[in-house]
């Protein structure tokens, strides 16, 4: 726990955001498969971002940067939204997961600010399915996270 206020605004949305989004990319690239919400954030604690699988959540050094610094302040969100948020990146891992099966999946990568080689630089996703066979279309998929509540109406 920290001395320090919790987070608001959009301090706040940030790391939500790189909770629901970075955390499973993270995940899936490590190969590992974290069942609940503490069990996601002791994998993310203990994650070396630049080592083995993890590195290929990233398009670039800046972006892994970012992340360490949003994981040092993920100890600032309330605990009701960050357990919360952390279900959710267990959910979306469980997508991913569930999606490989269909089709073979190389990497997942965050689009934080830039975006994969051959993804315009404005496109919405918020993370992108990098495929292993890339003679079939699409050969990349981005997909736009909004992960809530039960309550909260997400567009």
């Amino acid at each position: 726990m920290t001395d320090l206020p919790y987070l608001s605004g959009g301090e706040q949305t940030t790391i939500n955001s790189t909770i629901t989004e970075l955390f499973p990319a993270l995940a899936f690239n490590s190969g590992v498969r974290p069942k609940n919400a503490d069990d996601m954030e002791n994998f993310v604690k203990g994650l070396t971002l630049t080592e083995n699988g993890a590195k290929k959540s990233f398009v670039n050094g800046s972006n892994i940067e970012s992340a360490k610094e949003y994981i040092t302040k993920m100890s600032r969100i309330r605990p009701a939204m960050k357990k919360t948020k952390l279900e959710n990146a267990v959910g979306i891992l469980d997508w991913i997961y569930e999606y490989n099966e269909q089709r073979e999946i190389e990497k997942v990568v965050w689009g934080y600010r830039e975006k994969p080689t051959g993804v315009p630089t404005n496109h919405a996703g918020d993370i992108f399915i990098i495929f292993k066979d890339k003679s079939v279309s699409p050969k990349i998929m981005g997909i736009s996270l909004k992960a809530g509540t039960s309550k909260s109406k997400e567009p």
